[in-house]
């Protein structure tokens, strides 16, 4: 005799899932609620800070005194409490905490920069840069590889100007031209790339005095034109009357 039919079991399995369904939407303890909701609320403000890194150069000479500047850092969910800086050079690494701190290049070779900030709530977010110091053996903010690859010397001083085109010696190497030759000004379209919002401001205020100035001269040329056409009127009926 079978106790169990295919229905009953089907019935047991039905209710079984039932039970589970209403497990699971039932309302969890509240701390465990409480829980999910800090981990959740963490998640989110975590991705709220950043940190950022004002851009530096990727070459210096060797005893170039530079800035870390970390004041474009944002936090839009708090307030960044910390800033902390690991400077490491040969496997030796310094650290400093300050928002701004001023750094010297003062050995040749690789910096690597890594910023970290943390706000009042100890969510944390890093950024990396890198400097390479190049050689400058007599500290005139020129390396000395381009002294000697131009000049053949190291006699010659960044506010010198050797080619007499109007712009330094640290200009012409900034700008990456060659200092021995009269350029028409170093750095031009670079300049001109940066500035380009302002040339096309310049460039739309041009034309818009030109469309004016259009304007208005057609409108002056059709009161010269209405002005002719009644004096020829009058003349016409002048002569009209002598008749």
């Amino acid at each position: 005799m079978k106790i169990f039919t295919a229905r009953t079991g089907f019935l047991i399995a039905v209710l079984a899932m039932s039970v589970l369904i209403c497990a699971a939407l039932a309302p969890g303890p509240a701390g465990v609620k409480d829980q999910l909701r800090m981990n959740a609320s963490a998640a989110a403000s975590a991705s709220s800070v950043t940190a950022v890194i004002t851009p530096l150069p990727d070459e210096v000479s060797n005893g170039t005194w530079s800035t870390l500047d970390a004041s474009s850092s944002n936090d839009t969910a708090g307030i960044i409490t910390n800033y902390t800086w690991v400077i490491t050079y040969k496997g030796v690494e310094t650290t400093s905490f300050a928002k701004m701190e001023p750094i010297k290049f003062s050995d040749l070779g690789l910096y690597k920069i890594i910023l970290t900030v943390t706000d009042d709530k100890g969510n944390s977010s890093a950024a990396f840069t890198a400097v390479y110091s190049i050689l400058d053996s007599n500290g005139n903010s020129l390396p000395d590889w381009w002294e000697v690859k131009y000049f053949k010397n190291l006699n010659q001083a960044a506010a010198g100007d050797y080619d007499h085109d109007g712009y330094t010696n640290l200009q012409e190497y900034a700008a990456g031209t060659d200092p021995t030759v009269k350029n028409s000004r170093p750095g031009l379209m670079e300049e001109l790339a940066d500035n380009w919002m302002y040339l096309a401001v310049i460039a739309a205020a041009v034309v818009v005095a030109l469309i004016i100035l259009v304007s208005r001269m057609k409108r002056r040329q059709k009161a010269d034109v209405k002005k002719k056409i009644e004096a020829a009127l009058e003349i016409e009926r002048a002569l009209e009357t002598d008749k």
